[in-house]
């Protein structure tokens, strides 16, 4: 037996709802996108009406503001069936990482990060995977706006993590120039760095012997051409140096190596581009 729980918003229509069985569950609805009076209606399965008892509290959380590429923001949840809520300025074009770190939930289990637009509508969900204590999420803004991020361990677990929020890195290969450093020191960072590329050229992508600390010990390397469409990838993979060879260049214009370390790990090696 249980209670099925509805949201509705100012208009009457359906912010959430959810289907609640025994106690100390919680009901997280997304940030709410109007100024109003919402209404919470409880209805008891068939089974239970007339003998239905229920008590509840409605926590307003506003959440915690995350500055991209400020300080990483620690979170404790000591409620069963918590979770802990952030918000962000976006800017229309942004490409940002979302990384949570060093989590630790009692019973060891996943968590799903929940990403919500400046409207309140979910744009993306993503795992955080108990195996790898954290997770990293990619975001890419549209418009301008608050932004907001639920991160909800399953299972009704409690515990600790971390939660990050960063630009990602830039920077330029250029076939026989200099080598890059690529540090990408913030758990959920990325890197995303560009070849002026000729249509018809043959060039080689190596690195240094890497660090990728923690459980995943891997990053790929996207290698994606000026329309978009993914040329070749490469695995940068922790204690390892190596190389890729890409293929022939399709068209003239600006390419982008995009490193997403597995798992919102963090990143530490040197780039080179050669002709070949």
């Amino acid at each position: 037996q249980g209670l099925l729980v509805t949201i509705s918003m100012p208009d009457g229509s359906s912010l959430t709802y959810s289907h609640l069985t025994g106690a100390g569950q919680i009901l997280v609805a997304s940030p709410l996108p109007v100024t109003g009076t919402y209404t919470v209606f409880l209805e008891p399965e068939a089974a239970a009406k007339g003998a239905a008892t229920a008590s509840m509290e409605v926590l307003l959380d506003p959440g915690q503001s995350l500055a991209v590429d400020g300080p990483t923001s620690d979170a404790a949840i000591g409620l069963p069936g918590g979770s802990a809520r952030y918000t962000f300025a976006g800017t229309a074009g942004q490409n940002l990482g979302l990384g949570v770190s060093n989590m630790a939930l009692n019973p060891k289990v996943d968590a799903t990060v929940y990403v919500y637009g400046p409207n309140g509508a979910q744009l993306t969900a993503f795992t955080c995977a108990a195996a790898a204590s954290g997770c990293g999420g990619n975001l890419n803004p549209q418009s301008a706006g608050i932004y907001g991020i639920v991160v909800r361990p399953s299972a009704g677990a409690t515990g600790a993590f971390r939660v990050t929020l960063s630009s990602d890195l830039g920077g330029s290969l250029v076939p026989g120039g200099p080598a890059l450093q690529v540090p990408l020191d913030r758990p959920g960072r990325n890197a995303r760095l560009t070849i002026a590329g000729t249509a018809g050229q043959t060039l080689r992508l190596s690195w240094s012997v890497a660090a990728i600390p923690g459980p995943s010990g891997k990053a790929p390397a996207y290698v994606t051409t000026p329309s978009g469409s993914t040329l070749g990838t490469a695995w940068i993979v922790n204690g390892a140096a190596g190389s890729y060879d890409l293929p022939a260049l399709p068209v003239t214009g600006n390419y982008t190596v995009f490193i997403d370390p597995a798992a919102g790990a963090t990143l530490n090696a040197t780039l080179t581009l050669v002709a070949r």
